[in-house]
């Protein structure tokens, strides 16, 4: 039934394709701290995030510095990492071990800290301004990749469905008597 709600198929249609399972599965991986849902092959990774978001703040640099306002930003290639999925808590243990609830340190130096509190020029704001409203840094807005479909229509009501399942019910059950359990 999922699989006709995604697809937009008749559930028992002859012309139906092959499904790949993992569409529609969930994958924790506790080894690495991930968790993986059924719609995350259509987004950014973390890390290409990362990398688009360093290759961004870059421009931006390049940007501000060719017009005059000295920046002294380096390419990171998109490695700062917050280490293990946080998308439902704190939840593998190498990092709950060390880090507690807080997040990781990003890597942002006394520097880089101490210029954020800095008073900015209006001349300076300017440019910042025209350099983030350019299409040389806002090709790297990760909100303008997007999936060649309307995710939203295809997977309206998966929620509900699979929340309602039975699978849930158990996973329900068997957290709250976790919950419950004064171990």
């Amino acid at each position: 039934m999922i699989s006709a709600a995604a697809c937009g198929q008749a559930p028992n249609s002859t012309d139906s394709p092959d499904v790949d399972p993992s569409v529609f599965h969930s994958e924790v991986d506790p080894e690495a701290g991930t968790i993986t849902l059924p719609l995350d092959r259509y987004f950014l990774s973390d890390q290409e995030q990362g990398v688009m978001s360093s290759a961004q703040a870059l421009a931006m640099s390049r940007c501000a510095t060719a017009a005059g306002v000295p920046t002294d930003r380096e390419d990171t290639h998109g490695t700062t990492s917050f280490g293990a999925s946080r998308r439902y808590g704190v939840w593998y243990r190498p990092e709950a071990e060390r880090y507690g609830y807080g997040l990781p340190d990003g890597g942002e130096s006394e520097a880089e800290s101490s210029a954020a509190g800095a008073q900015i020029d209006e001349e300076t704001l300017a440019v910042y301004e025209s350099c983030g409203q350019s299409e040389t840094v806002r090709r790297f807005e990760s909100a303008r990749i997007a999936p060649g479909f309307d995710y939203a229509e295809e997977v309206t009501g998966l929620s509900d469905q699979a929340l309602g399942s039975e699978d849930a019910e158990t996973v329900f059950a068997d957290w709250e008597a976790c919950l419950a359990d004064d171990r």
